[in-house]
């Protein structure tokens, strides 16, 4: 079996209460996302999620089945249940700080069982695709934490 191949650790500070991110970082199935990309929720029991994520590498979409695991309210765990990697698991880590949520990821992948080739084209050709996708979804989950922040905001002022 090869090796897994890391993922690039990502960090991404969020304007927002971890509360609001970790909703929307969970938040799956709400329609499409930008590049044709989704996620649908297949089945929910407690804390785990069972959902179908559509993902675009290169100009090929993936699609890719996986149990998300809730640990309200600072950490996501993805695990590949199927799609076109061997394995693969993403962990998003919520922590306050003091303006905001820092946001972080870290994981890997295991394109394909042969084990040194499998682990050189992985490393060569399939971690770009995989750290891109998940760079989008930091910034979407960024992008509407803030926006959701700002609306809540707004809202609290105008009752004032």
């Amino acid at each position: 079996m090869p090796a897994s191949v890391k993922l690039m650790r990502r960090i991404v500070f969020v304007d927002a209460p971890r509360e609001t991110v970790f909703q929307v970082a969970t938040a799956l199935g709400t329609g499409n996302l930008p590049g044709g990309e989704s996620a649908k929720v297949l089945s929910r029991t407690g804390n785990t999620i069972a959902a179908e994520f559509k993902t675009r590498g290169g100009f090929r979409m993936y699609t890719t089945v996986g149990e998300i695991t809730l640990h309200p309210p600072d950490r996501v765990a993805f695990k590949r249940v199927s799609g076109p990697l061997r394995s693969a698991s993403v962990e998003l880590i919520l922590e306050e700080v003091e303006h905001g949520t820092k946001l972080e990821s870290h994981g890997g992948f295991i394109w394909n069982k042969a084990p040194i080739l499998g682990w050189l084209i992985g490393v060569l050709f399939v971690k770009s695709v995989v750290d891109a996708a998940v760079a989008r979804q930091m910034w979407r989950i960024k992008k509407v934490s803030e926006e959701r922040a700002k609306g809540s905001q707004a809202a609290r002022r105008k009752t004032e």
